[in-house]
């Protein structure tokens, strides 16, 4: 690492990242904790090394749209997000999915994998051992995405009667909701996280070039400087379907950003007025504190949501 070991604070003021929340509605404290004392904090993560955490949302944009940082995890110093478990988990994956696919190939069905293979395999389309990749980024970032998000926004509203109501009676909020729910969630859980290629200055913290710096999403999108400092908007810590939040960050910010950003925006549109306008009087099975989060999962949400009409 380029920082000097001598330059680190003590390990109680280097917290292990990612903290942990004691709400599943809620960002971890610790973030909110870092976000109003201002600045960038060191935090240590999963191999013992230190790197700084961004919380305030004006700092997260800074850092993602600034070029005098690197998303290149080549670099030595980047703080990588994870050991490699997970990279063997991800090879499994893979194995699956091509097994997938060649089976696809020889028994095609009316589906999205074989309609891939059928439609866009060949001299003018994707190379055979594309598609494999393909249908892993179909399942991780075009489905388990929204998926999640479409159950977090309907427990959401469930909870919340009277923004269920408005957006029923409102089906033109529906965007609104959409950014607002964005927000409110922030589901992604793997923080972007950057190198300095230069000395730089962020939220008047000195960044040194070869350290690293992680953005915490969910802690900017709560943000109040940046949410519900308006007139008459809610705080920043609660949902408000009519806020204007088309300035979040769960996409991310800056030149990497979620290519099927506005997909996702276009099915949740859809979706939850449609859910309320046929099945109006939707309600949850259990009660709220029985509702199954995600514990360690790089997309946060539910593992089922119980329901009853």
């Amino acid at each position: 690492m380029t920082t000097n070991a001598a330059e680190l604070p003590a390990a109680d003021e280097a917290p292990f990242f990612p903290a942990p929340r004691s709400c599943p509605f809620s960002e971890p404290p610790q973030y909110a904790e870092f976000r109003e004392a201002g600045g960038l904090h060191k935090v240590t993560i999963w191999n013992g090394t230190r790197h700084w955490l961004a919380t305030r949302h004006a700092d997260i944009r800074a850092v993602l749209s600034s070029p005098s940082f690197s998303a290149d995890v080549r670099n030595p110093d980047f703080p990588l997000v994870h050991s490699n478990q997970p990279e063997r988990m991800q090879s499994e994956a893979f194995d699956y999915y091509k097994a997938l696919v060649e089976r696809k190939r020889r028994e095609p069905a009316d589906d999205m994998i074989s309609r891939l293979l059928s439609d866009h395999e060949g001299p003018d389309g994707f190379a055979p051992e594309m598609i494999p990749a393909l249908v892993g980024l179909l399942v991780g970032a075009g489905h388990e995405t929204t998926a999640n998000m479409l159950g977090l926004g309907t427990v959401a509203l469930l909870l919340n009667p009277d923004q269920r109501d408005c957006l029923r009676e409102h089906p033109e909020l529906a965007p609104s909701t959409a950014e607002e729910m964005l927000r409110y969630w922030s589901i992604v859980s793997t923080d972007p996280r950057r190198v300095a290629t230069e000395d730089v200055e962020i939220g008047g913290q000195l960044v040194r070039k070869g350290e690293g710096v992680i953005v915490s999403l969910i802690a900017g999108n709560r943000d109040g400087r940046a949410f519900g400092a308006g007139e008459g908007e809610c705080p920043a810590d609660q949902l408000d379907i009519g806020r204007s939040a088309r300035h979040h960050v769960a996409f991310g910010f800056g030149s990497h950003q979620c290519l099927g950003q506005n997909l996702a925006r276009i099915e949740m549109q859809v979706a939850w007025p449609r859910l309320f306008e046929r099945i109006p009087d939707l309600r949850l099975a259990v009660p709220e504190d029985e509702l199954p989060f995600k514990k360690n999962s790089i997309v946060y949400g539910l593992t089922s949501l119980p329901v009853e009409w």
